[in-house]
């Protein structure tokens, strides 16, 4: 089997048990291996840990969500896909709890700032050019590192706010208050 033809039934494997709904700890290099079709050698030869394999699916989930955010992409206004972008990231978050939980950590402590550049170029559209690219670049930074934090600390954010991020209703008007505070003319 081509290289590329098995790392791509062994990406496919896991985010069909993702979207099964398998919890990321019941998720073995094994269970992969069979759903894919594929030994399990060749599972630990594409992918050195099965902690690395699930954040690249879920990066690669995130990254899709993304492509809706550019200004030729996607419908709607700017404000509507930015809204879009971070309902979608919370739910994602939600369901992969674990795992979105070490990728923030690990985005925040290694400063990886990635995500902010998937949402400058909306804010540049919502903008037309009233803000200077610093200006549009803190925007980003600060609704991005705020959805971060609530996400990553949703009991301690709960406990400060009263806001249940679990909650659909509650979480959009926490977002909704992200978005609009951010984003003034």
């Amino acid at each position: 089997m081509p290289y590329s033809e098995a790392r791509e039934k062994i990406i496919s494997a896991v985010r069909e048990l993702l979207s099964e709904g398998c919890p990321v700890e019941d998720i073995t290099v094994r269970k992969i291996a069979q759903q894919a079709g594929v030994g399990i050698g060749t599972v630990s030869y594409h992918f050195h840990s099965k902690d690395k394999l699930v954040y690249e699916v879920i990066a690669g989930q995130m990254a899709n969500l993304a492509e809706g955010l550019s200004p030729s992409e996607g419908s709607g206004t700017p404000f509507e896909r930015l809204k879009g972008f971070f309902y979608q990231t919370a739910e994602l978050a939600l369901q992969y709890s674990e795992i979105f939980r070490v990728q923030l950590s690990y985005e925040i402590v290694n400063g990886d700032m990635s995500i902010c550049y998937f949402i400058t170029p909306l804010l540049k559209e919502l903008y037309g050019g009233t803000k200077s690219d610093l200006e549009i670049k803190v925007i980003a930074l600060q609704m991005i590192s705020a959805m971060q934090v609530i996400l990553l600390k949703m009991e301690e954010f709960k406990r400060y706010s009263g806001i249940n991020i679990r909650d659909t209703k509650e979480r959009e008007e926490a977002l909704n208050i992200i978005l609009n505070t951010a984003i003034k003319p």
